[in-house]
């Protein structure tokens, strides 16, 4: 129990040095700032707790083909459990293709003792990477299919950039997807969420450049680059329960052309759809705070943004494009109380259905049917 006090605080150190002030798209290497011991192993960088004889593999590592990490490692000629993998430690390993973690490790440094936890995706540089694997043993982490999981399968942190699979649907006990988890998945065109996610972290999305299609769940914020430059995503439908917009949510979908905010989103971030070429943005909430600065920057002002009368004359000073009422909207365009169904219908490429279909698999309320 001591040394596992003293490792979260190791931790919590580490999480210091890093997390405050950076984004998860930001590559920082802060070997300098490492707390402990520093140490190299068999051509992988380490962090040593003397106290508790724990190892962390840290700070940007190089490595090509396939790695497996050691459960222990030996210091002056003592034994060290390698029990944690800073969120560094493969920025530099583009050519990584295969990792192994052993069942020692324990944290992936991801919280914040009590209040926040944190979860970045560990693979977020590896472009080549197509295969991760757990040790069977691990009490803490496991793999399906190759995704990154916390044992228990509610929590899903990273998705290998490399794989080949063109569609993904997230498992059933997935609450929680963390930061960047989708980051440079290049391959995927569609993914499917269940209704059990309940908080998807920033970045997730992060520049997976062929995703056309993804259904989102009840979430209450679209964070911080959750679709940055999803080049090719077309539509997307914004739950009812979505109170906020972060800061560069959208940036770079150049293909949407409707984005749709129900009355809920009454904040919205800076640089929120910077790089778009909407043909109409519809804010039907009105925003409850001043708006930041940048708040429409870089929008093509081709745009029309429809937004509640009372806010037409207030979105004017900061949009030089068409602003208009939402009662201007064009009749073909269903209002989104009438839009939003109780009833959540796709198909297994996480497409959303009108009605269940004469014959085949389909997905309702997140659960899979074949009729």
């Amino acid at each position: 129990m001591t040394k596992r006090i003293i490792f979260s605080l190791f931790s919590f150190l580490l999480l210091s040095a890093y997390c405050f002030g950076n984004d998860d798209d930001e590559d920082e290497y802060p070997f300098e700032r490492f707390p402990g011991t520093k140490y190299e192993y068999n051509g992988l960088d380490f962090g040593l707790v003397e106290s508790s004889h724990e190892a962390a593999l840290t700070n940007a590592n190089s490595w090509v083909g396939e790695l497996v990490i050691p459960s222990e490692i030996l210091y002056n000629n003592e034994i060290y459990t390698v029990s944690q993998i800073t969120n560094n430690a493969f920025a530099k390993c583009n050519q990584l293709t295969k990792v192994t973690i052993p069942k020692t490790v324990y944290n992936i440094w991801q919280h914040y003792p009590e209040t926040i936890a944190i979860y970045k995706n560990l693979f977020k540089s590896c472009n080549l990477l197509t295969t991760v694997e757990v040790d069977s043993a691990n009490q803490w982490l496991c793999t399906v299919d190759n995704v990154l999981f916390s044992k228990d399968t509610t929590v899903l942190y990273a998705y290998p950039p490399a794989l080949p699979n063109r569609s993904y649907s997230v498992p059933e006990s997935v609450v929680t997807i963390g930061g960047g988890a989708f980051r440079l998945a290049r391959n995927l065109t569609s993914i499917h969420l269940p209704l059990s996610i309940t908080r998807i972290d920033a970045s997730a999305f992060y520049q997976c450049s062929n995703l056309e299609n993804i259904n989102l769940t009840r979430l209450t914020s679209i964070g911080t680059n959750m679709f940055f430059e999803c080049k090719s995503l077309k539509s997307l439908e914004i739950p009812s329960t979505v109170t906020s917009i972060g800061r560069m949510a959208f940036d770079g979908c150049e293909s949407l052309k409707v984005l749709d905010f129900p009355s809920s989103v009454v904040s919205l971030d800076e640089f929120f759809v910077s790089g778009c070429k909407l043909e109409r943005l519809i804010i039907r909430g009105i925003v409850n705070k001043p708006f930041p600065n940048y708040v429409f920057y870089d929008l093509d002002t081709s745009a029309t943004l429809y937004v509640p009368q009372s806010e037409v004359a207030r979105y004017k000073e900061v949009y030089a494009g068409t602003v208009l009422p939402l009662s201007a909207l064009p009749t073909s365009i269903q209002s989104l109380s009438e839009k939003q169904k109780d009833v959540s219908l796709s198909d297994l490429q996480g497409r959303r259905l009108n009605v269940v279909p004469a014959k085949g698999l389909y997905i309702k309320d997140g659960k899979k049917y074949v009729k």
